[in-house]
């Protein structure tokens, strides 16, 4: 069963970026701004240590996600930075995670294209 990125975390992300937007244009303190932030990216990391090394596209997913917070962060001494790197991370997020077959999928759909061919040495004399 492959498991999807929670749509809670998509929502999580479009909120922060209203709480921020607001803040921002309140002219309040930027501090309040990365504190809002960091519960986004506690969300993602938390998401990120309950998905097993066995799913690595959801992986490296959520950690493309954590990356964007992670540089809105840097980003703190300029707002509009801040906010822009916020909202890639609800972009990625809200695209999904891009859907793959796993490889018994493939065999399967591939499993009529292979033959066994009989011949003089197949057979034990």
């Amino acid at each position: 069963m492959r498991r999807t990125i929670p749509n809670e975390l998509a929502q999580l992300a479009h909120r922060t970026v209203q709480r921020i937007a607001c803040n921002i244009a309140a002219d309040g303190p930027e501090v309040y701004s990365q504190l809002i932030a960091s519960e986004l990216y506690e969300a993602l990391q938390l998401e990120l240590s309950r998905t097993p090394r066995t799913e690595p596209a959801k992986r490296g997913f959520l950690a493309a996600a954590l990356d964007h917070c992670r540089r809105s962060a840097k980003a703190a001494l300029s707002p509009p930075l801040m906010l822009c790197e916020l909202r890639a991370t609800v972009a990625l997020l809200e695209t999904g995670m891009p859907g793959f077959a796993p490889p018994e999928d493939l065999f399967a759909r591939h499993a009529g294209r292979f033959r066994v061919i009989e011949g003089g040495l197949s057979k034990s004399a």
